[in-house]
């Protein structure tokens, strides 16, 4: 027994010097992260987020912002509340990727005052539906991984849709699939040098796309009008309003609203 024993002490240091001197990659608490800079090119002050702020001031770093690093998709926003109620009017921009970095375009740098993540926190590639408030992300939001037959308890219509994984889905006006449906599917492809995927569809405003004018049910698959993602065009029922997506790459891109702003 004491013979054991001392074999004991004698392995497990050499166990333990083992595996902290292997170079092992940190492992995530959550599948997407935000890392955000006051300066370009990630220099200045730094900031890390791994869920959604309405409130950037309220951790000192409201229009702070002008460079990121970035996995999953992430949404920065002028106002607080995600623009909830200034969607008309106030931009926004967005970044999408894996460990992907950039510096904010000059006209976007410094006005960010509240970010959320689109998609799920569990698993990065998991199929995720998202429904906002608002065009252009704005608002309350909605989001699951499963299909939903009645979301009549909704206080809202919902007006942009974000889609994470590789499925298509399907989003009706009425409840149980009932009325009109559009079916949706994530058509930008990111991937790296680790084996990770992201895929996405990105409808800043549905109803530009020939969509339907609220959302009551989600179904997996393709069940109705198949419309294509607006990533790359993103024209709104606005004429002072237009999406510019910009493709980095197989590792990220980033897409901005060009709009008139009353200062």
């Amino acid at each position: 027994m004491y013979t054991r024993g001392l074999l004991l002490l004698v392995v497990l240091p050499l166990v333990v010097t083992m595996c902290t001197g292997a170079s092992v990659p940190e492992e995530r608490t959550y599948a997407g992260e935000a890392k955000c800079w006051s300066g370009d090119s990630h220099l200045g002050e730094s900031m890390k987020f791994n869920d959604n702020n309405p409130h950037l001031g309220s951790v000192g770093f409201d229009n702070t912002i002008q460079s990121v690093k970035v996995t999953g998709m992430w949404i920065f926003y002028d106002d607080p509340d995600y623009n909830s109620n200034t969607a008309d009017s106030s931009r926004f921009f967005y970044v999408h990727g894996l460990d992907y970095s950039m510096t904010i375009p000059d006209e976007y740098k410094n006005k960010a005052t509240s970010l959320r993540y689109a998609g799920s926190q569990h698993k990065l590639n998991d199929d995720y539906w998202s429904i906002y408030q608002g065009m252009y992300f704005a608002g309350d939001t909605l989001g699951g991984t499963n299909d939903m037959t009645d979301l009549s308890f909704l206080t809202f219509d919902a007006f942009s849709v974000i889609l994470v994984g590789k499925t298509a889905w399907s989003f009706c006006e009425g409840v149980n699939y009932a009325g009109p449906c559009v079916c949706m599917w994530p058509d930008t492809h990111h991937d790296d040098t680790l084996f990770r995927e992201l895929d996405l569809g990105i409808f800043p405003t549905l109803t530009s796309y020939g969509g339907i004018l609220r959302v009551r049910s989600v179904r997996k698959g393709c069940y109705g009008k198949v419309i294509s993602s607006s990533s790359d065009s993103g024209s709104s029922s606005s004429s002072s309003s237009r999406i510019t997506h910009v493709s980095q790459g197989t590792e990220g891109g980033f897409g901005y609203i060009e709009k008139k702003k009353i200062d």
